[in-house]
């Protein structure tokens, strides 16, 4: 079996500076489990929480959150939250469609949030395991 490898952090500064983290002070949430966030733009962030139901759309610059509440209390427990990129994707008028849209897997189904319109739709249900909870 190897032995660990110690490495002396005033020597690792030198070879490796790209593993220097920025520390700030930013705090949100606080005392609540932030299970996923997903970068939108530069300074939004999407995130969900853990034991609640719904997202929130947070923006670091002006240091605001803004709630998309889901209306089913048994949509907890994000495990995925994907960001779709529809920038690439023209609609049939030719126009240019923002990256407006995100997919969630939670415990009880996948869900399509709509970031501008601030809602959340259900694509797919688990009805054997959302009538146990």
């Amino acid at each position: 079996m190897p032995e660990s490898i110690r490495i002396d952090p005033k020597a690792a500064k030198d070879w490796l500076p790209e593993l220097r983290l920025k520390v700030n002070e930013e705090r949100y949430f606080n005392d609540m489990r932030v299970s996923n966030f997903v970068q939108l733009e530069r300074y939004t962030l999407l995130c969900s929480l853990w034991d609640l139901p719904g997202y929130y759309l947070l923006e670091r610059q002006t240091k605001t959150i803004t709630e998309i509440i889901d209306k089913n209390p048994k949509n907890i427990n994000c495990a995925d939250l994907f960001w779709l990129d529809m920038t690439v994707m023209k609609s049939s008028l030719n126009k240019q469609l923002r990256g407006n849209y995100a997919v969630s897997r939670t415990q009880n189904a996948v869900n399509l949030i709509d970031i501008q319109g601030k809602s959340v739709h259900t694509i797919v249900s688990n009805k054997n395991i959302a009538s146990r909870n």
